[in-house]
């Protein structure tokens, strides 16, 4: 069993190495690609670590410390896999400062291991692990569960809204399908990798097979890695593509809040103002309609205004004039 989990181990942490390095390759200008790598990259840390583990006294003995890193790494998972939905789904998104607030609870970890580093070496004679007891790997495992599930519900929520909206072209189903596969096949292989380590705490031998949520993790790398060679603009950055789907989005953006909201019914109504409600820009809200309605934004408003009008003159019970539904259409 421990030859078989070892195969599986490296075989994954090799894999990892890999599509870290087919990403940086193909689509390291892109934002979304880079909260990939860093997820994938925060994976093979626990990889390693893991495989280190297994051979405790040959490889701990020299690297102590490394016995440590995976706590602020595994921190990363949720939030990378959260950003890399949110990024590669809304091409106006930018990493700003409130978003380094994602990593606050790997930050905290960091400063723990690297304040605990000077009482591993004033008592080289102690288990590495004796700084980590029962009740602070309790509250460890309970604060990366707690953060995964959350991280990952809204994850899924993201990705279900943005799904059920999306409906361009092959190319932009194919990325959804992707996002899809990432996610919840992640949120699977992480589901079948703890029943077995949550039956293992209790002896369960019916539940222990763990080498089999292994390689369900090593199928999932495999098939990012087939991707990755086969299907490259799924990770590739090309401006031109990005440019067509932001425009895309955008027009999709317009039309639904204006029918949804009905802002042309406010008879003062401006581009500016429009543009903060779809949380764009003037020029580019201007931009967009001049080049996609070939309008001027005014005449795009009124366009709206006039069937406005049309739905009330037919729908009306009442007889009304022309000009209390002017007022009523704005």
């Amino acid at each position: 069993m421990t030859e078989l989990l070892d195969v599986l181990n490296t075989s994954a942490a090799l894999q990892l190495l890999l599509i870290i390095v087919l990403l940086l390759h193909k689509g390291r200008k892109k934002l979304s690609n880079r909260f990939l790598i860093l997820f994938f990259f925060a994976q093979l840390i626990i990889y390693t670590q893991v495989i280190m583990h297994k051979h405790y006294e040959e490889l701990y003995a020299n690297y102590i410390y490394y016995s440590l890193i995976g706590l602020p790494f595994s921190f990363l998972w949720g939030p990378c896999i959260y950003l890399y939905i949110i990024s590669d789904h809304h091409h106006e998104f930018s990493f700003k400062q409130v978003h380094f607030l994602h990593f606050a609870p790997a930050l905290i970890a960091f400063v723990y291991i690297f304040a605990i580093i000077p009482w591993i070496k004033a008592n080289p004679t102690l288990s590495i692990l004796s700084s980590f007891n029962d009740w602070k790997e309790g509250a460890y495992l309970t604060i990366l569960g707690l953060q995964l599930i959350i991280y990952n519900a809204m994850a899924v929520l993201k990705l279900e809204r943005n799904s059920k909206s999306w409906n361009y072209g092959n190319i932009d189903k194919s990325r959804i399908k992707w996002n899809k596969f990432i996610l919840y096949g992640y949120i699977i292989a992480c589901l079948l990798y703890n029943i077995p380590l949550a039956a293992e705490k209790f002896n369960n031998p019916l539940l222990s097979p763990i080498f089999l949520s292994n390689f369900i993790f090593s199928v999932y790398f495999y098939i990012i890695i087939y991707k990755a060679l086969t299907s490259p603009h799924l990770f590739s950055f090309n401006k031109e593509n990005d440019d067509s789907f932001e425009l895309k989005e955008n027009i999709l953006k317009l039309e639904n809040y204006l029918i949804r909201e009905k802002p042309y019914l406010n008879f003062d109504l401006t581009v500016k103002e429009l543009a903060q409600k779809l949380n764009l820009s003037a020029p580019s809200l201007s931009k967009l309609i001049n080049q996609h309605k070939k309008q001027s934004f005014y005449d795009y408003i009124n366009t709206h205004r006039i069937e406005e009008a049309k739905n009330l003159l037919r729908k009306s019970e009442k007889e009304k004039t022309i000009q209390e539904i002017m007022y009523e259409c704005g």
